[in-house]
């Protein structure tokens, strides 16, 4: 039968200190951009809200890291060639709002 200062070296050898599991622990934007969906959440009410259209903070770079408040729709017809296509742009935070022709 083991005693309870047994039980507690077996504890100590198998599970890792506090130290250690701190250390190991991963913030929740880690953890997002491991699953690969990390946030572009960049809304900022002091610049932001002096926009009254699409701004690179809101696209990005060629239009690969879209805010998360960032929307657009397209309101044209099908087949409709690029170049003729009108959209809806908009901010979810209420900063803009218009109908435009295609940004490339």
């Amino acid at each position: 039968m083991k005693t309870k200062e047994d039980m507690k070296n077996i504890e100590e050898k198998h599970n890792m200190t506090d130290e250690i599991k701190k250390s190991n622990e991963l913030h929740e934007t880690d953890l997002e951009a491991a699953a690969g969906g990390g946030t572009q959440n960049r809304y900022n009410p002091d610049v932001c809200g002096k926009y009254t259209k699409v701004a690179y903070e809101c696209v990005g770079f060629l239009k690969f890291t879209w805010c998360d408040h960032y929307r657009e729709k397209n309101l044209s017809p099908a087949n409709t060639h690029a170049a003729a296509q009108r959209w809806q742009y908009s901010c979810a935070m209420g900063c803009y709002d218009y109908v435009g022709d295609y940004i490339d």
